[in-house]
């Protein structure tokens, strides 16, 4: 029996649909009779924040049912107080005697929908990955076609930047993540000596220009060429994929992730604008062609910049 199904089968928005009833249901239940199944007032109001919070949360299930694959962050999180509130619960209940009733309403809230919800983000994730796949073989076999429409935020066209000399080319992720803020923190300390070897450094992001210009300046970088390609049609022609499970959530990702943090203070946030689950990468162009670039194996990774640009006076002179 195949898991995967159709973008636009009808089981995801049933899924979130009938998950977001029992939430809204169950949630003004709890808010309306709390104080009648506990003689603690203590207990009684947690309960009622308690179904508070599921009634948010089952309109918000209501409201990512629209398109439920595309909403896979909503269910994501949903997943997980899922599992924490049916351990929580159930790990709860034999250390102390609970009620029938909160057992049973657990399991309609909560447990019963752990699998649907895997489910839904499964077909989202393998979705995902298809469409990634469909970009980057329209894009691929146009790579000088692509750069000659590309410019920069100095209305600098790409193509005929590495005409005049080799360009850095810096992919970036989302300007929340950790290991974007570290990269651009590196291009800061290392752009004297790029540029000293009359390298072009091109930033490139996937948000507006205006949004990108206000997170450079914290970097001292919002004067460099940047473009913005919002709907990642340079990353697809370079071949940039999204990440795979792995590459975002490996366990050497969550190291480097708390290196990062307390060496540099850097963290992550989430962020609207950009695909948070992009690949980043590093090219150096020269005359509309890749001439050294460097493979990500995660997010994580620190690229060795210095040895991508060693041999940029032969390109030059070549």
């Amino acid at each position: 029996m195949s898991l995967i199904y159709s973008r636009n089968s009808k089981i995801f928005k049933s899924i979130l649909l009938a998950s977001g009833l029992c939430g809204v249901v169950w949630g003004i239940i709890a808010i309306i009779y709390a104080e009648n199944w506990f003689e603690s007032l203590g207990h009684a109001e947690l309960f009622q924040a308690m179904g508070l919070y599921e009634l948010a949360l089952g309109i918000a299930y209501f409201m990512a049912s629209n398109n439920p694959l595309r909403n896979w962050q909503i269910v994501f999180i949903g997943f997980i107080i899922k599992i924490t509130l049916s351990f929580g619960y159930l790990y709860y209940s034999l250390v102390k005697v609970e009620p029938d009733f909160i057992f049973q309403m657990i399991l309609i809230t909560d447990l019963v929908w752990i699998l649907p919800f895997a489910l839904v983000l499964y077909n989202a994730y393998i979705h995902d990955q298809l469409l990634d796949n469909e970009m980057i073989g329209l894009q691929a076999a146009s790579l000088n076609s692509i750069m000659h429409t590309m410019d920069t935020n100095k209305q600098n066209n790409l193509y005929k930047l590495s005409e005049q000399q080799p360009v850095l080319l810096v992919f970036l992720r989302h300007f929340g993540c950790s290991f974007c803020r570290d990269t651009l923190m590196r291009i800061g300390e290392l752009r004297k000596g790029i540029e000293d070897k009359q390298i072009k450094i091109v930033l490139v992001n996937m948000y507006d220009n205006a949004t990108a210009e206000d997170n450079l300046k914290e970097y001292n970088l919002a004067d460099l060429d940047y473009i913005a390609d919002e709907e990642s049609i340079l990353y697809k022609t370079f071949k940039l994929r999204r990440a795979t499970f792995s590459q975002i959530f490996g366990i050497k990702v969550f190291i480097k992730m708390l290196k990062i943090f307390f060496i540099k203070g850097t963290f992550s946030s989430l962020t609207e604008q950009a695909d948070t689950f992009q690949m980043p990468g590093i090219f150096l162009v020269k005359n509309g062609n890749i001439i050294q670039q460097y493979n990500y194996t995660s997010i994580a990774d620190t690229p060795p910049i210095l040895e991508i640009i060693e041999d940029a006076t032969l390109i030059q002179s070549n």
